[in-house]
């Protein structure tokens, strides 16, 4: 398990507890914006599908800027195509492990 665990863009009763995500985990909630000051390269990572001001893709894209190469977890709602989705993502940050999970919470 990482040494720490970002959560960009989600406050902590936006998160999902589900089977991919530890509940025991201890987070550190940032905004997107927080980005531009660096991030931890050892962290895992997590973000929304969509927020207001920004998507994963939008994410996924700092995070390469700044050598990111660890796991992204994109939490997303139930999608028709979710494996398209995921490839978009990883053509975007071909070195990092991108993972959907369900967003049970919304």
């Amino acid at each position: 398990m990482p040494a720490r665990t970002l959560v960009i863009g989600l406050s902590p009763d936006q998160m999902d507890h589900g089977d991919a995500i530890h509940a025991s985990q201890t987070y550190d909630f940032m905004s997107f914006d927080d980005l531009s000051c660096g991030v931890d390269l050892t962290a895992q990572v997590i973000s929304p599908l969509m927020a207001d001001r920004f998507d994963a893709g939008d994410v996924a894209t700092a995070l390469r800027q700044r050598g990111y190469k660890g796991e992204l977890i994109v939490m997303a709602p139930p999608l028709p195509r979710p494996d398209m989705v995921q490839r978009e993502l990883a053509q975007m940050a071909p070195d990092m492990s991108i993972r959907l999970v369900r967003d049970t919470v919304h």
